[in-house]
């Protein structure tokens, strides 16, 4: 879908669109293995998603001529696999996985563990470690870092959860830590820098490939959306390609136009690693994704059957999806992902051009905006008023409609009082904050509600 992330990808340290401080810190790490292995034999790389944590392991690796072995946490991340592939490859610095011609037996290796936060470590209810149970991911990269002779490298969104964890902290210990940043504050020098070159590397791209593009529209597009490089350079693209000429207002994160893009791929592809990374690219929340699945899906089957496995998969994510919700325990996101990004893989599908459409929830909760916004100020009236709580409120519905029935203009009659006692009780200093942020009534609101 997106390409020019990848040719723009750094290929050295040199090309790397980090500040200078981040840059100081990698270099420093990068030379502690010049002369033997350091003590801090792994280097933890965090920061917002887009930042260039991966594209900076590659970069590194690419300077100094190291091979690179990336395992990808939210793909693999049992004991057994990391033990298996990373363990091996770590001890043997004579061995390679490509079989390159001409290889230099003292060359180092890197490892590179991806999305590490991402590892969800299950209690093992007395399972074998065969069994595919996630267990002990986090103590098999603490076991690997104490033995490696080659360089680690673990990336991360969010540190300071990881911080917390027991294992997490063990990590920690045995790794340098940097912040990938591309700048401290918005027009510091850092800032300035990385607009400028990545501007001028987009432009470059432009003029080669005869596309017509306004320097000005693309540093708009950039400033909008950094540090977030990856958006910044995919929403160029997106505009580039469009042919428009037209100069873009503010950033193209265009949600439905993406998830539009984001859904035909998924319904469309084979390649569940592809599938992965346009899921977590998509700006858009688990359960809308998963609507848009369940409405367009079924119009890619061929068979009835497809139908009912396609639901059943998709009824499975929305389940997890509500579940992480519900217990703040977003690590069960990875498997919706897994489930949304696998579900159409082996699916006997139809082929040629599908029609897709907006999910019938979204659809209607869009079109009774209005009425449940004035349903709700009608209801947080009447948690002042009649002291109670807003369930009742939604439950005195019908009750209302009869007292209604024998008032004339009862609309204009029941949002008055409505306000008065409101005001009346916004008086008692001990309400709360939010409770005295309300609203006043009006007879358009009353008549919806009544509705």
């Amino acid at each position: 879908m997106y390409i020019w992330t990848e040719i723009l990808r750094p290929k050295n340290l040199s090309e790397l669109l980090v500040s200078r401080e981040t840059r100081e810190q990698i270099l420093n790490w990068v030379k502690s293995w010049e002369d033997g292995v350091p003590v801090k034999k792994g280097l933890i790389l965090w920061g917002e998603p887009g930042c260039g944590k991966t594209s900076t392991a590659y970069a590194i690796a690419g300077e100094k001529n190291w091979n690179i072995l990336e395992i990808n946490s939210s793909d693999y991340r049992n004991e057994t696999f990391l033990k298996e592939t990373a363990g091996m490859y770590s001890l043997y610095s004579d061995i390679t996985l490509f079989n390159e011609k001409n290889q230099n037996a003292d060359q180092l290796k890197l490892i590179l563990i991806d999305e590490a936060d991402n590892i969800f470590e299950r209690a093992s209810s007395g399972k074998s470690k065969g069994d595919g149970n996630e267990i002990g991911g986090y103590r098999a990269i603490i076991d690997i870092l104490k033995t490696t002779r080659s360089p680690i490298i673990i990336t991360m969104n969010d540190f300071w959860d990881f911080r917390r964890k027991s294992t997490g902290k063990e990590i920690i210990s045995k790794c340098e830590v940097v912040q990938v940043s591309v700048y401290k504050r918005k027009n510091d020098l850092d800032y300035k820098a990385a607009l400028k070159k990545l501007a001028d590397d987009l432009m470059d791209l432009c003029t080669k490939y005869n596309f017509k593009a306004d320097r000005n529209a693309i540093e708009g597009i950039i400033r909008e959306d950094l540090p977030d490089m990856r958006s910044a350079i995919n929403d160029v693209e997106r505009y580039v390609l469009s042919g428009s000429g037209a100069e873009p207002v503010g950033s193209l994160r265009d949600v439905h136009g993406q998830i539009f893009d984001v859904v035909r791929s998924l319904l469309k592809g084979n390649d569940i690693s592809a599938n992965l990374r346009l899921i977590r690219d998509v700006d858009v929340d688990k359960d809308t994704l998963i609507q848009w699945v369940s409405t367009n899906g079924v119009k890619e089957c061929h068979t009835m059957d497809a139908v009912v496995n396609i639901e059943d998969l998709v009824s499975r994510a929305d389940l997890l999806s509500r579940k992480a919700s519900r217990m703040n325990y977003y690590r069960l996101w990875i498997y919706v992902d897994d489930i949304v990004a696998s579900s159409f893989t082996a699916v006997d599908k139809k082929g040629g051009y599908t029609k897709y459409e907006f999910p019938n929830y979204i659809t209607a909760m869009s079109k009774s905006k209005k009425s449940r916004n004035s349903i709700d100020r009608v209801c947080r009236a009447m948690e002042l008023a009649f002291h109670l709580s807003y369930g009742d409120a939604i439950e005195m519905r019908p009750y209302f409609r009869e007292l209604s029935r024998g008032l004339k203009n009862p609309e204009t009659q029941i949002s008055q009082y409505l306000n008065e006692k409101a005001e009346e009780s916004l008086k008692d200093s001990m309400l709360s904050e939010k409770k005295k942020k309300y609203e006043p009534v009006t007879p358009e609101d009353m008549s919806l509600y009544l509705s």
